[in-house]
């Protein structure tokens, strides 16, 4: 068995990717409340959203970046200062400058295997040939995060000084409306105030501190520019902490909210209990380990009861994302089932049970709002079923099931059949989600609507308009009402008749003889109502073991959509050859959005992609051997650091054009860095090809 090791990545040497490859390689630490802490490898922030604390101020969202970063100068014996922190700032004449240049020190960056760490390494010669090393490590702890030191060679002083947002994570700080204020505590403690009311706590044991309150101006944040967003900040400074050399090695700098918290403070038992892995196997140890980091908790008020009860949920990617419906639902299985994680399973269903709404199921909670919930989703419901089921499936959990989960199913089923309507925006009246007496299939949407998980819009555009009959929704919608009338349970049996009648329109409606493939959506019958484009989502029809699609079809579905839609990293969501095809993923919102479903690369549809293809050819050596090697470069890059992205997780997207031309260049990745369902599919088809 190959041991579970550290993520590595080398500035120099042979195996070296330069300071521009640390910069766009992500690492991450999560503490299962919502908070987090993110980076590059080489130090120096590249987005609005790092940090080297960033914690849920109302759990798990209403997160702030409270430590920007933490800039150290060393004093050699004889007087000689070294400076060991980076950041970006942009020159004159749009150049970067690096400032502290403590990336010409930087050795190695490294995420740890045996714990939720992450460290630097640097190596500093002094002008007499005496050679220093520095460790800098980060983890997070109860209540805050720690900074460690393991310094060696002649070392006069360690001087840190912290470099303080306190603000928002979306927002950007300036000196010209920004209010932060520092004061003294017991114990030689500074308590900071900024953004909000925010208050956090720093702290070094046996380090005394020296005030020089500034403002360093413009940090220069390159991610942002290329998403078209604004990419500079001003950052505050309270002062220096100043260790002595000799208590150097070993000191600790601390960040809380309230009070902070202790030098010795460990990990927060919220990551302890949601990390499966450990001395495992490595590749198997760093997709759990990335599985973990999306699971997180979240109060709500349960039917018949008056407190809050903290439930588990899924934050659908990080940095910015909160826990949306879909997206949790879809990521279950994998997160949740294939990690053997079923009590928190049993929570996250719970937890969205709780605010079924007209058989809705919330697309996602507010990112502000604990208590709110915005119902604008079609296919969200429809896998809260599909994974209700693989629940069940899994535990043998009839208590829940007899209970609320059934319930909750048969709301949605029955809510489906005889219509609801979701969220309007703008004040406007909700678009209608109901099911067609001629057919029993489901319509949904309207022409100005985006129901569907290619939801994207801006400007009042509608940029991949799915409204009518959409094939996914239709494919889960069959999947659900035969695996609820298989489970069974109270008011179930209402269902047989439109299970049958659904299942025998859907090969009629959506299937293209001409084509070959599944059409993506049908307005209406006849050839001006159906879009023909070849688009993922028919996947689904084939991956599902429920579903009303014959194996000769999904036989000729994957492999149209192997040879038009398949990259090493996911699933193209328009083939390059298509007339509405957008390779890159760039620019203000509207151009990302428009490029959104357009062609950019999911990896998260592998996993439909891979199951199709096992269930078409029943699950055969074969098959599995092949979904393995489709499976291996989205594996390496969860347990490698040889691709830029996100250290240990997965990206949320990848460019559909590659760098370079080829299809054998580089995949680049964009949208978050670490994202739930990316992760969950690959891990979940990676131990089914296993099986």
């Amino acid at each position: 068995m190959d041991e579970m090791r550290d993520l590595v990545v080398e500035q120099g040497g042979a195996e070296g990717v330069g300071f521009d490859g640390m910069l766009e390689r992500e690492w991450m630490l999560t503490d299962g409340l919502g908070g987090y802490a993110m980076g590059t490898a080489g130090y120096a922030g590249t987005r609005r959203y790092h940090g080297l604390w960033v914690p849920s101020g109302t759990p798990p969202v209403g997160r702030v970046v409270v430590l920007n970063s933490v800039f150290e100068t060393l004093v050699l014996v004889g007087g000689e200062r070294v400076e060991l922190g980076s950041a970006i700032f942009r020159g004159g004449h749009g150049e970067r400058v690096v400032v502290p240049a403590g990336h010409e020190h930087l050795v190695r960056c490294a995420v740890e295997a045996d714990e939720e760490a992450v460290r630097w390494q640097y190596a500093v010669e002094s002008a007499t040939g005496a050679a220093v090393q520095v460790v800098r490590r980060l983890r997070l702890v109860e209540g805050g995060a720690a900074l460690s030191y393991a310094v060696s060679g002649g070392v006069q002083e360690l001087r840190l000084r912290p470099m303080v947002t306190l603000r928002d994570f979306h927002h950007l700080m300036q000196e010209a409306y920004a209010s932060v204020l520092a004061e003294g505590v017991a114990g030689g403690r500074l308590r900071l105030k900024g953004e909000g009311g925010v208050e956090a706590t720093l702290g070094c044991a046996g380090a005394r501190f020296e005030a020089s309150v500034s403002w360093w101006h413009g940090f220069w944040y390159g991610v942002e520019t290329r998403r078209g967003q604004d990419d500079a900040e001003d950052v505050w400074t309270p002062g220096e902490y100043v260790v002595a050399g000799a208590d150097a090695d070993g000191c600790v700098l601390t960040v809380g909210l309230g009070e902070g918290v202790g030098i010795g403070a460990r990990p927060t038992d919220s990551v302890l209990g949601l990390r499966g892995a450990g001395a495992g196997d490595h590749v198997e140890g760093w997709l759990e380990r990335a599985a973990g980091a999306f699971v997180v908790g979240r109060s709500v008020v349960l039917p018949g009861e008056e407190k809050k009860t903290r439930l588990a949920t899924v934050l659908a990617g990080y940095p910015w994302f909160a826990d949306w419906g879909r997206d949790a639902f879809i990521a279950l299985p994998g997160l949740l089932l294939e990690t053997g994680r079923l009590d928190a399973a049993r929570d996250v269903l719970r937890t969205f049970a709780s605010v079924v709404r007209d058989g809705l199921i919330p697309n996602r909670f507010d990112d502000r709002d604990p208590e709110g919930a915005i119902y604008n989703t079609v296919d969200g419901p429809l896998w809260f079923v599909h994974a209700a089921l693989a629940y069940l499936e899994a535990s043998g959990d009839r208590e829940s099931w007899g209970s609320w989960l059934g319930q909750a199913c048969v709301s949605v089923l029955g809510s489906y059949a005889k219509g609801t309507q979701a969220d309007g925006h703008d004040g406007r009246e909700g678009p209608k989600i109901y099911m067609d007496p001629a057919d029993g299939l489901i319509v949904a949407g309207d022409a100005g609507s985006q129901l569907t998980w290619m939801d994207a819009a801006c400007g009042g555009v509608v940029f991949t308009p799915r409204y009518g009959k959409a094939v996914e929704i239709n494919a889960l919608w069959v999947s659900g009402l035969r695996g609820v009338l298989a489970a069974g349970g109270r008011d179930v049996k209402a269902f047989e008749a439109i299970a049958e009648e659904a299942a025998d329109a859907f090969e009629r409606v959506f299937w293209s003889e001409e084509l070959g493939y599944l059409f993506d959506h049908v307005t209406e019958q006849g050839a001006g109502g159906v879009d023909r484009s070849c688009r993922p989502n028919q996947l689904i029809a084939c991956a599902l073991e429920r579903s009303p699609l014959s194996l000769e079809k999904r036989a000729a579905v994957v492999g149209v959509c192997r040879e038009r839609l398949l990259t090493p990293v996911g699933m193209r969501t328009l083939p390059v050859d298509d007339p509405e095809y957008r390779g890159v993923y760039a620019g203000q919102q509207f151009e990302r959005d428009g490029a959104y479903h357009r062609g950019t690369v999911w990896p998260w549809l592998i996993g439909p992609y891979v199951e199709g293809l096992l269930r078409a050819c029943g699950m055969s050596a074969a098959a599995k051997a092949e979904g393995r090697a489709v499976l291996e470069p989205l594996v390496e890059r969860v347990s490698t650091t040889r691709h830029a992205g996100g250290i240990g997780s997965l990206a949320e997207i990848y460019q559909g054009d590659p760098e370079g031309g080829a299809e054998d260049g580089v995949w680049l990745p964009r949208g978050c860095p670490a994202q739930a369902w990316s992760v969950a599919e690959v891990l979940r088809v990676w131990r089914i090809c296993a099986g």
